[in-house]
């Protein structure tokens, strides 16, 4: 995975991939939020069939440049990235946590009743993200403490 998430990126950033991606979010025209937006929902989307190191390895790379070039903070960003990440395993389609989830829960428990359990914790998930967007000193703050010391 590790290798072959390299090699994805190092294929892509050669062809011109970067490039692409750039003009695709100054298209979209949002600015920053636009750029965030359309960032966090590829890795959603992304999230419900690969596996978080795929996430970080494929992606990452890709956006860290036009993050910083848009003077995004990357600690920010990438707290919102891993929750992003957090919150597309539980959810359906693909959900991977309910998977492993149904390995290890008794055989009465259904899908569906999985499904329902987990709402919650998206609710959680999706409550942090908007913190983590409205307050960025709640991830920024700690880090910007180590840095001086």
């Amino acid at each position: 995975i590790i290798a072959g998430g390299t090699m994805f990126t190092s294929i892509f950033a050669v062809t011109g991939g970067g490039n692409l991606v750039r003009d695709t979010v100054e298209t979209i025209g949002y600015g920053n939020v636009g750029i965030i937006a359309f960032f966090l929902t590829v890795v959603f989307f992304a999230g419900f069939v690969l596996d978080w190191v795929s996430i970080v390895l494929i992606f990452i790379p890709i956006f860290a440049p036009i993050v910083k070039s848009a003077g995004i903070d990357p600690i920010w960003f990438a707290m919102m990235v891993l929750v992003v990440i957090q919150t597309s395993y539980l959810t359906p389609p693909m959900a991977p946590s309910i998977f492993y989830l149904r390995s290890i829960a008794p055989k009465s428990m259904t899908y569906i009743q999985m499904y329902r359990g987990v709402l919650p914790f998206v609710a959680a998930q999706m409550l942090v993200l908007v913190v983590i967007i409205l307050f960025p000193a709640v991830v920024t703050w700690l880090p910007s403490v180590l840095v001086g010391l």
